[in-house]
C-alpha cells in the first residue's frame, strides 16, 4: 500500500511496478544516508536509492529528499528527487520529483 504517485519522468521510465514498490518501501523505511540497492531480474537494471534528508512542506506534508541511481545498458543515470505525504496518508507521492 506504499506505492503511489508518479515516479520521476527520467528514471521512472526505467522502472516497472516492482521497482516502484521497492522505491516506495525504501523512502518509507530506510534511514537517511542508508543506500538500498537492488537488481531487477526481469529488466536487467540495477537501482540504488539513498534517502538524504527529511523535512516538512506546506500543510504539514512529511517529505524526504533522495538520490537515485539506475544503470541502463551500461549507462549510469543519476537523479535527485523528493517524495511527500500528507498527514494521515501512509503513501508517499513522487509527483514532485525533479530530474
Amino acid at each position: 500500500a506504499l506505492v503511489g504517485g508518479v515516479v520521476g519522468r527520467m528514471i521512472g521510465q526505467y522502472m516497472d511496478d516492482a521497482d516502484k514498490k521497492r522505491l516506495a518501501e525504501t523512502i518509507d523505511a530506510a534511514p537517511s544516508g542508508q543506500t538500498v540497492s537492488w537488481h531487477n531480474d526481469d529488466t536487467g537494471r540495477d537501482f540504488a536509492v539513498t534517502p538524504t534528508s527529511d523535512f516538512y512542506a506546506d500543510a504539514g506534508k512529511e517529505c524526504r529528499s533522495f538520490d537515485q541511481v539506475v544503470y541502463v545498458d551500461g549507462r549510469r543515470e543519476v537523479m535527485e528527487g523528493v517524495a511527500c505525504r500528507t498527514p494521515g496518508d501512509d503513501r508517499f507521492d513522487f509527483s514532485g520529483q525533479s530530474a
